[in-house]
């Protein structure tokens, strides 16, 4: 993936989550026909974006103990992803009541 910059533009490191999303959701370009897409990014600007090749990957590139800790990694991921929307949505739809007796209440788990 290239990235284009102006001369005053500050170099990234971080991909927004979204563009690269959209990146590899976007059908497989061939040599006539480059994909081209356009998004809103997390920060709220609009990002163009072509994929004019790909290269498939090689999965028995990677050793097998790369690649498990690999999926391992993925699977925190998402599962700490899924729990922060949940949270997310709690927090803006729920209606919460707090027990002070409750929160003044020694735990049982101490």
């Amino acid at each position: 993936m290239s990235r284009r910059t102006t001369k005053n533009d500050s170099y990234d490191t971080e991909i927004d989550s979204r563009l690269l999303a959209a990146i590899f959701q976007v059908r497989k370009p061939n040599a006539e026909d480059p994909s081209v897409g356009i998004i809103i990014t997390q920060a709220g600007n609009y990002s163009v974006f072509t994929v004019s090749s790909y290269a498939p990957g090689r999965p028995e590139a990677i050793p097998l103990a790369e690649r498990d800790a690999g999926k391992i990694r993925l699977s925190t991921q998402s599962g700490s992803a899924d729990y922060a929307a949940l949270m997310a949505d709690l927090e803006r739809n729920a209606v919460i009541t707090k027990s002070e007796d409750a929160l003044a209440q020694q735990s049982i788990f101490e």
